[in-house]
């Protein structure tokens, strides 16, 4: 009967665990995730179809919610979300909360956690913390689980029967859902995400950096061979030979290549724009190198004499 259901109900909910309620300061946080489930993208040319990625972030105290598509969950299209994110809020905030994906976090154990370098010189350059949620623990980011389920049931589901051609046709249309997400009201929240986030959240974010991320890729860990040079897409750069056994990590950006070792910058080459060139400096040989260099068939028979 129903009078048995609620009371076993009733005994059910006493043995509930409680709930830790989360409450975030403005401009502290935003919580980060991707959807469970992909948009897909055709191809005009051809019936072939590839499945995108969908990615939410969330302000902490605003609630005020940011979607990109991107192809892939890799390191190169995790930062790009990142970027477009920041641009979309106009700031950055002081940490980011993100669950164990490997563009984050390469291992978490006893030991601590290890997390992707080339993801931690993105953050030193924005100057923001990175948080990482217990493994399997997904209450730890609840706001951006419910963020996420917001944007599966508002959005995609509403999106599910159009075709897009291209990542811009269907950003352009995220964007437009998006919006009538942040600024609804309800009864329950009779001001909107994009007011509270205008009203006490904007102002708290960090100012974004003067110049965007500069680095296309980042290559970590190579150690330097007795001949300290290093082959970066195709083009060989010396580095100091005092170097010689050390391992340095190599940032390339669009013009430059950059070598540092312990987070320091140790030289800075321009990048070769063809294939199989060398940039081979002689103040990075030691002297019976740069000797060697410098003979010629007429100055051996003068050092001769």
């Amino acid at each position: 009967s129903y009078s048995r259901f609620a009371k076993l109900y009733k005994q059910w909910l006493k043995k509930l665990h409680p709930s830790m309620r989360q409450h975030f300061t403005a401009g502290q946080t935003l919580l980060v995730d991707f959807c469970g489930k992909t948009m897909p993208i055709y191809d005009v040319n051809s019936d072939k179809v590839r499945n995108v990625q969908i990615f939410v972030g969330v302000l902490g105290a605003s609630s005020l919610i940011t979607v990109i598509a991107v192809d892939t969950q890799q390191t190169h299209d995790w930062l790009k979300c990142f970027t477009a994110t920041f641009e979309r809020i106009g700031g950055v905030p002081k940490e980011i909360i993100t669950d164990n994906l490997k563009a984050a976090v390469i291992k978490t154990g006893r030991n601590g956690t290890v997390f992707n370098k080339t993801f931690e010189q993105f953050a030193d350059y924005h100057d923001f913390a990175i948080l990482n949620t217990r493994p399997r623990t997904p209450q730890d980011k609840g706001l951006a689980e419910v963020s996420v389920q917001i944007v599966q049931r508002s959005i995609l589901v509403k999106l599910r029967d159009r075709k897009f051609f291209s990542l811009d046709e269907l950003q352009k249309a995220l964007d437009a859902e998006v919006n009538k997400i942040n600024i609804g009201i309800t009864k329950r929240f009779p001001e909107s995400r994009w007011d509270r986030f205008q009203r006490f959240e904007k102002e708290e974010l960090q100012c974004l950096p003067q110049q965007p991320y500069p680095f296309l890729k980042w290559v970590f860990q190579q150690t330097v061979s007795e001949f300290y040079q290093f082959t970066v897409e195709g083009n060989i750069y010396s580095v100091p030979y005092t170097l010689i056994g050390k391992k340095l990590d190599i940032g390339i950006t669009d013009n430059e290549v950059k070598f540092f070792h312990d987070n320091e910058l140790i030289y800075t080459h321009q990048k070769l724009k063809g294939y199989g060139e060398a940039c081979i400096l002689e103040e990075h040989m030691p002297a019976n190198h740069r000797l060697y260099n410098t003979l010629s068939p007429a100055s051996i028979k003068q050092w001769a004499k």
